[in-house]
């Protein structure tokens, strides 16, 4: 364990999941959530597969489904793994992190990532099958509330009354 955190300190991502693996074995249970919220950064990071990544933050989740940050790389692995936007499926993981963020914490220390996964929702609203003018509207206010001078909030506000 100590040695993937030097390699994922280092950012030498491939090493650490070579350690995570190797101390997992046949396994699953040998590493603990923390070992498993590591492996999914990993994997992410490094050999940029968000497939596996998701699949480690959801080990994470199924123990601790209220942690939210493994809500929040489970939805940026959907992003990745969604570029094109044809199933818009980070738009529920989004959710599901904001879901379980207190207020202060909005406005505290996950303030930039509340706005990453507003920011997401608002163009949900705004350019997916599900236009939702009304909700999109709800949701950029909200970004704007956060950071009063976002352009891109600012700009989609302006165009709608």
């Amino acid at each position: 364990g100590d040695l993937a955190k030097h390699y994922m300190k280092e950012r030498s991502y491939d090493m650490a999941i070579q350690i995570f693996n190797k101390k997992m074995g046949k396994d699953s249970s040998n590493l603990s959530l923390a070992e498993y919220y590591e492996l999914g950064r990993a994997y992410y990071f490094g050999p940029k597969d968000y497939v596996k990544a998701d699949q480690a933050h959801v080990k994470v989740l199924a123990q601790a489904p209220d942690y939210a940050m493994s809500h929040l790389w489970r939805a940026r692995s959907a992003v990745q793994l969604d570029l094109d936007k044809t199933t818009w499926a980070p738009k529920a993981l989004y959710e599901g992190f904001l879901n379980v963020l207190k207020p202060e914490e909005k406005t505290g220390a996950y303030k930039s990532m509340a706005i990453e996964a507003l920011k997401y929702l608002g163009d949900f609203y705004v350019n997916s099958p599900e236009k939702d003018v009304e909700k999109a509207k709800e949701v950029w206010r909200e970004v704007q509330t956060l950071a009063p001078d976002d352009a891109q909030a600012k700009a989609f506000l302006s165009t709608v009354k």
